[in-house]
This record gives C-alpha cells, structure tokens and sequence, in this order.
C-alpha cells in the first residue's frame, strides 16, 4: 500500500515515515524504507551472530568490520532484539553507514553496514 507513494516521493520520505512512526504503524521506519527502496545490496562479507547474546553480535561485528575495505559492506545475521539496535548505533557512532536493518523472520534481524573511508 505504501510502497509506491515512498517510491514515488523520496524527497519527503523520512516525513513520511516519521509520521507513521508517530500513529505507532510502524516501529522502525528505515526498516521499511530500505526493504522497500533497496531491494538488492551487494555484501564483502558475512558474520552469523544467530544464536549468541549481547555483547557476542557486537564483538563478532566490530571484528569482522576491520577486515573490509572502505566502501565495502557487511552483512550482519542475528537473532538477539537487543543487538539490532546495538549493532546500527555502535555502527553510526563509529562514523559507518547502516545500509539496511531488515527483519528477515520471526526474531532474526539481517543488518548491512558500510565502511566509512579512513
């Protein structure tokens, strides 16, 4: 329903999406902007977090991240809720782009990150 007005108006999208946010539609409103305008992302590497707890997905990521190149991306694979608000803050806090933060099933988080140049 929503998906062609956010395709169509990308000016005004985070508006949007922030007023979807505040009616409670939404809970994450980058989760469906990027599901819905970046169908396909292309990934450098990937860490599987599934099944470990905080502070594991973050460690896990902070190491894997050092090993790409600036520019290239990280798929990020958890299962734990906390770590898909954890992972994108330490992520922008480090000066890296969060790409996208997609529920990909039932309590399983996919998060793609992007190196920020040195």
């Amino acid at each position: 329903k929503y998906a062609s007005l956010l395709a169509s108006s990308p000016p005004c999208i985070w508006t949007f999406l922030s007023s979807l946010q505040q009616q409670g539609i939404f809970q994450h409103p980058a989760r469906l902007y990027n599901s819905v305008v970046r169908p396909n992302i292309q990934v450098m590497k990937e860490v599987d977090a599934q099944g470990e707890i905080c502070p594991y997905p973050l460690l896990m990521t902070q190491k894997a991240m050092k090993s790409v190149k600036p520019g290239e991306r990280l798929l990020v694979k958890i299962d734990y809720a906390k770590s898909s608000e954890d992972i994108p803050r330490w992520a922008q806090d480090a000066g890296h782009k969060v790409i996208e933060i997609r529920k990909s099933a039932d309590s399983q988080w996919q998060i793609i990150l992007e190196r920020a140049g040195e």
